[in-house]
């Protein structure tokens, strides 16, 4: 048979150069006229002037190079005519003299360099015939990416040089790749604009503003404020007559300098009205208190601002046990009352995805105060605070960090949790002194802490200092005292930055007393699907809710009051999920005594796991006038990003071993990613997980699941089995970070392990009311939705021969016959079809067993030996095809059969039969869909006779599919033929030439078969002259095969036909 597989890629083929430009002058001349008359972007082969000729640009055409091209003597652009040049990728241009950009009469250049190199003796725009001519104001140059070099080596004249404006304004813009100019950058008329972080600018000697002859008042110079901090360095700095100067980044002048400090203007004598004008248009971003002045002789600007007053203060504010439901902002619960939280998240940016290093207390807090995983340190969960550490003394933290700075006065405020165990605890040996771990003596200077009264404390809620540090009783509510304390010390220290760590008591347990104030006002509740008590704990759980955004509320009035805010950020993030509600000490207790009455629905699992509910918490980010507000950040956020963001933002640098980013660039608008080299990971208890972009990867023991939480963000469908390559990549990644994590900081592996979450509750309970959603539906809908099935342990909703329980445990929908898979993984375990099938008989097969992660026996009789199951109950038109990977050692045949609820026995019109090759493991497609008694009828049972001849077989697994399983374009019948794999969207049937390929030979790649022969052919336009066979061959095996074809003159289209 023939099968042609459609699949059509054009190719262009091109002469060896590359470019489709034609130069008709005369190539002898010196001066080389690019007009309308000698220059074409038509056909041809292309004809280069001359090297060290002059390339004169008159036509409106311009020119696009990508390429190494001949080095010119001048490259003149805009010449009396409107033109652009560009240096793209690849593209190399040297000039020996000097690049002039806009010149003569009417000239309007554009020279753009993006992603290629220019190098030149010397850079001008708009300089020509100062007194003669009138040039364009829209000449411009533009570096986005690539190198330029302006080269002092060429010698002679202006060498080094970059001259602007000296006849007309001119833009120079900077938003990538690196400009060196060896000499002087002298710019004297229009903007000069220096954006992006990823641009740099090194001047050899002097950046000279408006000092030029003819100097213009209109000049202007940007630095980094639409596009991020940028560098610039320069030997010195020259100013006059400039009417704005905007700097947001650092500028370097003169060896070793941090900040522009000193302007050396280099005239005798600086006119008041240009002061003014400058003074008054001059800004630098994130710089406190600071003023231009003149210096007395008239010859320096000045500016009072030092690098340690431009430092802004900050905060972190870390809640306890503070779910995902119970922020107003979220908008979950209409009864949560967060309007100070709701106010700071629409003034700043919510972190939608925003992630604990741990399901519990010590492991988080030791992760957002050293800036890496925990685990990296031995510390894993709660117990490791008794032996012997949460954070070694050798692993420094980010107060620390910031007193070795020496920028900033430390403070920590509430639940420390990172201290060693009370002297009353035996056979704890903790390296050092006990009060070494206490904040006081990891780098906090002023402190206020505990997580309940008594509180020990250096100073007391009046301001006044205590030394040595007292104990303070104060019975009232605990997160509002806590909020007073962090009140006092921003007052005491707002004369130079600080940064303050609020970790904010609640609302963890113990529950806040029925007396309190927040309680007695907050409303009664009435959830429909609650009973009296859990209304009532509910209550109790968002008063001290209440209570935490009324003690934020006041850090905020004071920092207002204080005229602090605007240089105030403030990070604001829980330190894992809420505690679970029917929890008391092992999970699927009844007891509501454990119970914070907190939320984290819709999310699945609670404090204590890796589910999202464990780990993703409230985050958002607040500062004023700097980040701007009512942001949504949907990359994923984790708190050692706000220890990377604090440290950076100090002066200081992220250290290699820390697992966070900065991310004050993505917050501000400076860039529009998150840039990662480390994904996330979590290691807690029992369990791991790792999340990379949308994807999340989460082992409990033995069990694995894959998520793509983007599309499925309450992690209700496992896709390992509809995403292999995927699943194979994320757990590839993850077991690489957890063997990289010291002995004592794994989690123990066992496959074993119960799964407390498995199916959204805890193991052996059925759905309760912590999963119904919404509140206020008067019928609540249980969530998530597979936990109806519960009830019945044999259901079988989709009809595919598994229950929907053990679809569910295997990350299967339940709902979905298409996702219907047999594994055999774990040995001895048949998939659901042991007990429900005859496994042959013991006449004709043989030592039947699942072992290594196959089905396996040997058929002693071809046409018997058989594997049947009578459970199904689906759709046929639901399933396109089955896809089975068999193998056996000799040549063999498999043969399928299937009943139907029309017809239930099995019979011959009801067959299909496949072969497969020797001694190979095959994947065998099976294109039920194709026959009439599959499509359209109820499936009932199936019959696979795996090895129709006497021999040994081995079935890895059995797939359904929709056509195309891999979901790569190709379907799997087409695979099939091709010889690509249907289960790996990386493999399959494709011509593998680059498509815009610059040469006249093609070379078409494509996977290939054994015994089948493969024809390529080739048409110039689909229309006129029909196919062309190129080329024809049978391949030997199975291989990836390659044709070139050798006559291809211009664009064509090629298509393969598979003949076997």
């Amino acid at each position: 048979m023939k099968l042609i597989v459609e699949i059509l890629v054009l190719l262009l083929c091109m002469s060896a150069l590359g470019a489709n430009y034609v130069y008709q002058g005369n190539g002898s001349d010196p001066d080389n006229w690019f007009d309308d008359a000698n220059w074409s972007e038509a056909g041809g082969v292309t004809n280069w002037p001359a090297a060290g000729d002059n390339a004169l640009f008159t036509s409106e055409l311009g020119m696009t190079v990508s390429q190494a091209v001949p080095s010119f003597n001048q490259l003149q652009p805009g010449r009396g005519a409107t033109n652009t040049v560009t240096v793209a990728a690849g593209g190399v241009m040297t000039n020996l003299n000097q690049t002039v950009v806009g010149i003569l009469d009417n000239g309007e250049g554009h020279l753009i360099v993006d992603g290629g190199t220019l190098v030149t003796k010397a850079l001008r725009l708009n300089v020509f015939d100062a007194n003669t001519s009138v040039l364009s104001p829209e000449t411009s140059f533009e570096l986005k990416a690539g190198a330029v070099h302006v080269n002092a080596s060429f010698g002679g004249v202006n060498a080094g040089d970059v001259d602007f404006g000296l006849n007309e304004s001119a833009t120079m813009k900077i938003s990538g790749g690196a400009l060196t100019v060896d000499n002087n950058l002298d710019f004297t008329a229009g903007l000069l604009e220096i954006t992006g972080t990823a641009g740099s600018v090194n001047i050899g000697n002097s950046l000279n503003l408006g000092t030029g002859a003819g100097s213009k008042t209109e000049l202007a110079f940007v630095l980094g404020v639409t596009g991020g901090v940028t560098t610039v360095f320069a030997g010195s700095f020259a100013l006059q007559g400039v009417s704005t100067i905007k700097v947001d980044g650092r500028f370097a002048v003169g060896q070793g300098a941090q900040n522009l400090i000193l302007i050396d203007l280099q005239s005798d004598t600086f006119e008041a009205a240009e002061f003014a004008v400058l003074s008054n248009n001059f800004s630098m971003a994130g710089m406190t208190g600071g003023e231009l002045s003149l210096s007395a002789d008239g010859s320096q600007l000045l500016f009072s601002g030092a690098p340690s007053e431009q430092r802004p203060n900050i905060i972190i504010i870390y809640t306890d046990d503070h779910g995902f439901t119970d922020l107003g902002a979220h908008g979950i619960d209409d009864n949560v009352q967060t309007p100070v939280l709701d106010s700071l998240v629409t003034g700043g940016a919510l972190m939608a995805n925003g992630y604990s290093t741990a399901p519990q207390c010590v492991p988080s807090r030791a992760g957002l105060m050293s800036g890496r995983i925990q685990n990296t340190f031995g510390t894993r969960q709660n117990g490791d605070i008794w032996g012997p550490h949460p954070v070694p003394l050798d692993v420094p933290t980010i107060a620390e960090r910031l007193v070795e700075l020496g920028t900033y006065r430390t403070g920590m405020v509430g639940k420390w949790h990172l201290e060693p165990p009370p002297d009353t605890v035996a056979g704890v040996d903790y390296p050092g002194v006990k009060d070494d771990y206490w904040p006081e003596n990891r780098g906090f200077q002023g402190y206020f802490r505990n997580p309940v009264s008594p509180y020990t404390a250096n100073f007391d809620l009046s301001g006044n200092t205590l030394d040595p540090a007292q104990s303070i009783a104060d019975a009232r509510n605990r997160v509002i005292v806590q909020g007073e304390a962090a009140e006092t010390f921003i007052e005491r220290n707002q004369s130079e930055p600080f940064f303050l760590y609020l970790a904010l008591f609640g609302p963890h347990l113990p529950r806040m007393s029925k007396t309190d104030s927040y309680y007695l006002n907050f409303p009664e509740l009435d959830y429909p699907h609650y009973s009296a008590e859990m209304d009532d704990i509910r209550r109790l759980g968002l008063g001290l809710v209440w209570a935490i955004d009324d003690a934020v509320g006041g850090v905020m009035q004071k920092l207002r009051d204080l005229e602090l805010e605007e240089n105030t950020l403030i990070f604001f993030a829980g330190d894992n999920g809420a505690q679970p509600k029917f929890w008391d000490g092992v999970p699927g207790s009844t007891t509501l005594g454990m119970w914070t009455g907190n939320e984290n629905i819709p999310l699945r699992g609670e404090k204590g796991s890796l589910w999202e509910g464990g780990v993703k918490v409230p985050m958002f980010a607040y500062w004023k006038n700097h980040i701007p507000g009512g942001q949504v950040i949907g990359e994923p956020v984790w708190t050692l990003d706000f220890t990377a963001t604090v440290l950076k933002l100090a002066g200081g640098s992220v250290p290699a071993e820390f697992d966070g980013v900065d991310i004050l660039p993505r917050l501000t608008g400076e860039t529009n990613t998150i840039v990662r080299t480390k994904e996330l990971f979590w290691d807690w208890g029992q369990e791991i997980a790792l999340r990379d972009g949308d994807w999340k990867i989460h082992r409990i023991g033995g069990r694995k699941a894959l998520f793509n939480l983007t599309d499925d963000p309450y992690e209700l469908f496992d896709l390992q089995y509809d995403e292999p390559e995927k699943f194979a990549e994320m757990e590839v990644k993850l077991m690489a970070r957890y063997h990289a994590l010291p002995a004592d900081g794994q989690s123990p592996l066992s496959d074993d392990t119960p799964d407390w979450y498995e199916l959204g509750a805890p193991t052996n309970y059925t759905a309760d009311p912590r999963f119904l959603v919404p509140y206020t539906s008067p019928a609540p809908v249980p969530y998530p939705a597979p936990l109806t099935v519960l009830n019945d342990p044999y259901a079988d909703a989709d009809g595919d021969g598994m229950t929907d329980t053990a679809e569910l445990a295997k990350g299967r929908n339940p709902s979905n016959a298409v996702d219907m898979s047999f594994e055999f993984n774990t040995d001895g375990d048949f998939e659901g079809w042991d007990g429900k099938i005859l496994i042959g008989d013991e006449d004709y097969v043989t030592n039947a067993a699942v072992t290594g992660g196959m089905l396996v026996g040997e058929n002693i009789d071809g046409n018997r030996g058989q594997f049947e199951h009578y459970d199904f109950s689906f759709s046929g038109s639901e399933v396109s095809n089955l896809l089975m990977r068999v193998g056996s050692p000799v040549a063999s045949g498999l043969v399928f059969r299937w009943a139907t609820a029309a017809q239930n026995v099995f019979a011959q019109d009801r067959t299909l039969l496949a072969s497969y090759e020797t001694g190979e493991t095959n994947v065998i497609v099976i294109p039920v869909g194709v026959h009439t008694q599959w499509t359209g009828q109820v499936i009932t049972q199936m019959r696979l006779n795996p090895a129709n001849v006497p021999a040994p077989f081995a079935v890895d697994w059995i797939r359904a599919s929709d056509g195309d399983y891999d979901d790569d374009g190709v379907s799997d019948s087409d695979e099939d033929i091709a010889g690509s794999d249907p289960t790996l969207s990386s493999d399959f049937f494709k011509i593998q030439n680059n498509p815009f390929v610059l040469t006249e030979t093609v070379q078409v790649q494509f996977s290939c078969r054994a015994d089948r022969t493969y024809t390529l052919l080739y048409s110039a336009d689909l229309i006129s002259n029909g196919w062309i066979a190129v080329d024809s061959f049978t391949a030997p095996e199975d291989a990836h095969c390659s044709v070139v074809h050798t006559n291809c003159e211009n664009s064509g289209f090629y298509k393969v036909e598979v003949s076997y």
